[in-house]
């Protein structure tokens, strides 16, 4: 199954193309402009670069969060577009339950961090990954849980960590 991935979450936006669980392509980008003026545009040299079409895509994913609203929004957009463009699926990616994800067999408890910017960080906690990441698979997934499915919260302050 061949995906397309969209994350305008950050300023280090990415946009990847993988082939069942084989990375096709990827394009990483620091954007000093608005996803809005260059999204279009790495997809584009995204396919080109991996000589594929659009109409190759079996679906699309795109990342939900936390982050850039304004980031998010416009992929969102983005992938929304695209599905209804070619009639394939869209599925919403929590960004820190796929980092937690990297981590699938870990004993503890993994808190994914991301910089929310103004000395804020976006943050969960996360028991038993491999089970989580197993659920988004077959595409079962809610939304942010947390321990226990206590709903995450975003730009928490985190006392013990610099900024947080």
């Amino acid at each position: 199954m061949k995906v397309l991935g969209i994350d305008t979450s950050t300023m280090m936006g990415a946009v990847g193309i993988v082939d069942g669980e084989r990375l096709v392509a990827e394009l990483r980008a620091d954007v000093a402009v608005t996803y809005s003026e260059r999204l279009m545009l790495h997809i584009d040299g995204l396919l080109k670069s991996a000589g594929m079409t659009l109409g190759e895509m079996d679906g699309f994913a795109v990342n939900i969060g936390p982050g850039s609203f304004t980031g998010l929004r416009i992929g969102l957009a983005a992938a929304k577009g695209l599905a209804y463009a070619t009639g394939r699926p869209v599925a919403g990616v929590g960004c820190l339950e796929v980092l937690a994800g990297n981590l699938p067999y870990c004993k503890f408890q993994v808190c994914p961090l991301l910089d929310a910017r103004k000395g804020q960080v976006y943050a969960a906690i996360y028991k038993d990954c491999h089970a989580r990441l197993g659920g988004l698979a077959r595409g079962a997934r809610g939304g942010h849980k947390g321990v226990d499915g206590i709903p995450w919260r975003g730009g928490a302050r985190i006392p013990g960590i610099p900024g947080g």
